[in-house]
């Protein structure tokens, strides 16, 4: 089970190598975040890159006096502000537009901005708990029956013949991974808080 959000939080206050493990792992979880709240923005491929450090070069300078207070709201909002604010920056020189509208004119706050978030966490979100199904399954055939037909969109009957598997013992794998899949997401969503 990954660590809550608080708790890297925490790490990221420790000395030597286990802050420098916590920061990798700030890194892998939330850049794919960024990237694809940057990509709905409108972000140029060639510059998610240079977003991805700047939010964590800015985050890791304000580190030191940030507090995670649960009570004021949730990380991935605080988070969700500063790559907001960031590309409200950085919009002037890009052109970037939100439905119609300059980056730099659309409050964080704004319900276009709040859905872009949304669709980039939960793409994240999807995307690690299909990673731990993938791993639970040991990636054997019940997890690529699973892949190729809820995943990929793959026809039944096709992806059956080429794993050598009956249409019956696809919709189960389909199931067993599907329910796997629905508790690992809320496993993670319970541990964002």
């Amino acid at each position: 089970m990954e660590l809550t959000s608080a708790t890297l939080l925490l790490r990221l206050k420790q000395d030597g190598a286990l802050r420098e493990i916590a920061w990798a792992e700030f890194r892998r979880r939330y850049a794919p975040i960024i990237a694809g709240f940057a990509r709905n923005m409108g972000v140029k491929l060639g510059e998610i890159d240079d977003l991805i450090q700047e939010v964590m070069t800015g985050f890791y300078a304000a580190q030191p006096k940030f507090s995670y207070d649960p009570d004021r709201g949730r990380f991935r909002g605080y988070l969700k502000t500063c790559v907001a604010n960031l590309l409200s920056r950085r919009a002037t020189s890009n052109k970037l537009e939100l439905d119609g509208r300059p980056v730099e004119m659309v409050d964080p706050a704004d319900p276009a901005v709040e859905r872009a978030w949304e669709a980039s966490w939960r793409n994240e979100q999807l995307a690690t708990a299909i990673d731990k199904v993938r791993e639970y399954y040991e990636d054997n055939a019940t997890f690529r029956a699973f892949h190729r037909v809820a995943i990929e969109n793959q026809d039944v009957a096709a992806v059956a013949a080429d794993l050598g598997m009956s249409a019956e013992s696809i919709y189960q794998a389909k199931s067993r991974c599907m329910v796997r899949l629905r508790s690992t997401l809320r496993q993670i969503e319970d541990e964002e808080g």
